[in-house]
């Protein structure tokens, strides 16, 4: 009877907490901290093997090299991850991912691998390879703050037929994609906010040597407008609404199409319609009230049979759903 065999030890975890350098103490003045890390590194290996009638289907060894760390250096953090493993020479899509996320007082940009989360709907901790920022407005009048996000990058990255093949996966377009945000919150509550979002991405034709035909494998593009927002009234009241609008056009080949969204057909050339080209909604909101010792909420969320964003791995749709607690 054929058996397998697989065993992962993990040989090596290192934390680094609670390191750092301080500059010389001068009088009357606070203790600065010139660098400061913390984080941690671990290193693990794997055997496998099979025995019987039955082939390998993996390396015989395997190794995972992982680590987050956050050095800060005079005022600037700049938290680092890294994965890497022999893997990456059989994975369809990136094993190994190196990212960097600096951040100086409202600033924060963000380097390499990276995953972002603005809204479920939308930009959903999709993982993409480029670059991104963030900047927090704090002006020194005025009822509000404002917030503006932007990131670009690859989606996916391009898999020819062949390597699809060898490796029992399937081929893939490159997807490239961009996002921005721009959003308001209340000085005096941070509670009352509202963002705006909008996402677009597109498959590259010219990505792979040969076109996806046999495999059914078409060139998509996507453009998702969003709304996410919070509001507290009457002190112990939260109102949450999350909505947003996808345009989800399967075959960027195909020939142009009346439209079907006068919302979207405000962004210019950034929506062309086609005819597999399918528009649909989504809706998350809550209603919850928020007491010392009680707590009652309701909530409605529906998502229509077909929506889809490339900014979310997954999407459970076709649901319409009411919850109270």
């Amino acid at each position: 009877m054929p058996k397998l065999i697989q065993l992962n030890i993990m040989v090596l975890c290192v934390s680094v907490a609670g390191f750092g350098l301080r500059a010389q103490d001068l009088p009357n003045e606070p203790k600065e901290s010139i660098f400061s890390l913390n984080g941690s590194v671990d290193l693990t290996f794997g055997f496998y093997d099979a025995f019987g009638d039955i082939d390998p289907r993996r390396d015989r060894y395997q190794y995972l090299l992982s680590g987050n760390l956050n050095p800060a250096i005079g005022g600037i953090a700049m938290p680092l991850s890294a994965i890497y493993s022999q893997q990456e020479t059989t994975f369809l899509q990136p094993f190994n991912r190196i990212g960097l996320s600096p951040r100086y007082k409202n600033l924060t940009a963000h380097l390499g691998f990276r995953a972002l989360t603005w809204s479920p709907l939308t930009l959903n901790g999709h993982l993409f390879l480029g670059a991104g920022a963030e900047y927090a407005f704090q002006p020194k009048h005025g009822p509000l703050n404002y917030h503006v996000r932007a990131m670009y990058g690859r989606l996916r990255r391009a898999v020819e037929p062949l390597e699809a093949q060898q490796n029992r996966g399937l081929p893939s377009y490159q997807r490239m994609g961009w996002a921005g945000s721009f959003g308001v919150s209340s000085r005096t509550n941070a509670s009352n906010y509202v963002h705006l979002i909008l996402l677009s991405s597109e498959d590259r034709l010219n990505s792979i040597e040969a076109p996806l035909l046999s495999q059914n494998v078409k060139p998509e593009e996507n453009l998702n407008v969003g709304l996410n927002a919070q509001v507290q009234f009457l002190k112990n009241f939260f109102l949450q609404l999350d909505v947003a609008r996808s345009a989800l056009t399967r075959d960027v080949r195909d020939e142009r199409a009346a439209s079907s969204s006068s919302l979207l057909d405000a962004f210019g050339e950034l929506y062309i319609p086609r005819i597999s080209t399918e528009v649909n909604d989504a809706v998350r909101s809550t209603l919850r009230y928020n007491a010392q010792k009680f707590f009652a909420g309701l909530s409605y969320n529906r998502i229509a049979p077909d929506y889809r964003t490339h900014g979310s791995y997954f999407f459970q749709n076709d649901l319409e759903e009411i919850t109270a607690n």
